[in-house]
């Protein structure tokens, strides 16, 4: 082979690597991007259908308790509307700051509306032709999405017995479909919730026109109708970086290829002894020095005269603006890698941050041995917070307790989100003893902080890791000892 075509192979050579190796970096940012993105789905889903239960839920709950005391079995079979009135409207007033609910309708078993709350004076009408009323009647109850009122609504409702075995009639629960109630189902700009019904879709508000939605996920209805849909928009932010990463890729390739191109043209005119510079890109080209050890051989022919020295320094221009773009792609592939395990809200860790910090901690026992201890938090009667003062004031409680968790821990520890208002505390080398005290730090630290705006406590469990238990059992253990914790009252601490 002639050294014209040997010098051909070896720039080629040197395209391909540069370019393989941006590309291998671009693919790598890629990859972190989709895995963050598909842990932020998991987790809109999950909290969305738990948020979307929980409303069913208390609708039916209401709507149970308001079937069974005797004084208001006893008014609809008498059809006193004034009893039944002061029934409902007091309830309504009640429970709507938490739960949300509407309007309660009491109907007798003939299908005649006799009291209506919040409208005291807008009943005797007849809903027996309506779906609610026919299937309670056949059924004993109801849950799920009905028209109320030419509109959709969430809808629970339960026949009212007297002596336990003859019907009266029913109490209907309901809470209109609205974008507000869709967006609190949703809790995040970037995650909509809509209601496809048979005859118009009902949305929340989101960041972006829902035709730019990434994906598109169904919720499971309390009837287990797919009535309900999740579109996941586009974060700007994560938009944003990853187009300064392609740019920053794409725009080092063009650099290398413009720079080899003028190399060979530089080449092509004049073969002198290039021994130096052949030398180090045949070095490089199989990988027997990188790009410093190539700048280092070019270094003595610089600031000559003749075209050897041109060579060298176009040579060293594109390894320092090709090493200046790795360091670039270096930095943004650290940046993303925080945002995958970093929560958006508090700062903290998130759950697949805090997983990956329970997997190194479980290495490290396996490898030197000792222990560790987790403590499971969460923030009591939280949504009774978030449905008082607002979606944003449930966002700076959570900040704040996140703030005093992370400055009232000792540096090794691991501080995270968890999900939702719960937080997860990672203690390597912490006894139980240790572990229970700094919980119960903790939590009189989080009751002594909002003592001066509104009572905010938490609840603890803390579990250590027994010999040979995975991360995940002593987790396990952490939740139920939690969940004891929240049964015994709530601002309490306890260890299983």
């Amino acid at each position: 082979m002639s050294f014209r075509l040997r010098l051909v192979a070896i720039v080629l050579a040197a395209i391909v690597t540069l370019g393989g190796l941006n590309l291998a970096a671009l693919h790598q940012v890629r990859r972190l991007d989709g895995e963050s993105f598909a842990a932020h789905r998991v987790e809109g889903m999950r909290l969305a259908q738990a948020r979307l239960d929980e409303l069913f839920g208390e609708l039916d709950n209401a709507a149970a308790n308001l079937s069974k005391p005797r004084e208001i079995v006893n008014a609809l079979a008498a059809a006193d509307n004034e009893a039944l009135y002061d029934w409902s409207s007091a309830f309504v007033g009640s429970v709507d700051r938490s739960a949300g609910i509407d309007a309660i309708a009491f109907v007798d078993r003939l299908g005649f509306v006799i009291s209506r709350a919040p409208d005291e004076f807008r009943f005797g009408d007849v809903v027996a032709d309506t779906a609610v009323f026919r299937e309670t009647a056949a059924a004993g109850h109801f849950l799920g999405v009905a028209e109320v009122d030419g509109a959709p609504n969430f809808v629970a409702a339960r026949m009212l017995h007297k002596y336990d075995d003859l019907p009266v009639g029913m109490v209907i629960v309901s809470t209109p479909i609205t974008p507000a109630k869709l967006s609190a189902i949703s809790g995040s700009a970037n995650v909509v919730v809509s209601y496809v019904g048979p005859r118009a879709t009902i949305s929340g508000t989101g960041a972006a026109p829902l035709s730019q939605a990434l994906f598109r996920e169904t919720l499971t209805g309390a009837d287990g109708s797919s009535q309900f849909r999740v579109d996941f928009l586009p974060d700007a932010r994560r938009e944003r970086m990853l187009k300064l990463q392609s740019g920053l890729s794409l725009g080092a390739i063009l650099a290398s290829l413009l720079t080899l191109a003028a190399l060979l043209a530089v080449l092509r005119r004049q073969l002198a002894p290039y021994q130096a510079i052949v030398g180090g890109l045949l070095e490089y080209a199989n990988h027997a020095t990188g790009l410093g050890g190539l700048r280092d051989r070019l270094s003595p022919l610089r600031g000559r005269p003749g075209e050897a020295a041109q060579v060298a320094d176009a040579l060293t221009q594109m390894i320092d603006s090709v090493d200046a773009n790795f360091r670039r792609i270096a930095r943004h592939a650290d940046e993303l890698e925080v945002m995958a395990n970093a929560d958006a809200l508090t700062g903290l860790a998130n759950r697949r941050g805090i997983e990956a910090a329970l997997q190194a901690e479980a290495r490290r026992r396996f490898r030197f041995g000792g222990g560790f201890a987790v403590a499971l938090m969460d923030v009591d009667h939280f949504k009774a917070i978030n449905d008082r003062f607002g979606h944003p004031a449930g966002d700076e409680v959570l900040r704040r307790v996140a703030g005093l968790l992370r400055a009232n821990s000792r540096a090794s520890d691991t501080v995270g989100r968890w999900g939702g208002e719960e937080f997860l505390l990672l203690c390597p080398g912490a006894s139980a003893e240790a572990a229970v005290a700094h919980a119960e730090n903790l939590r009189r630290l989080v009751a002594a902080a909002f003592a001066d705006d509104f009572a905010v406590t938490a609840s603890f469990g803390v579990a250590v890791a027994q010999p040979g238990e995975e991360p995940e059992a002593a987790v396990a253990r952490a939740d139920r000892a939690l969940y004891a914790a929240k049964a015994d009252g709530r601002n309490a601490v306890r260890a299983l």
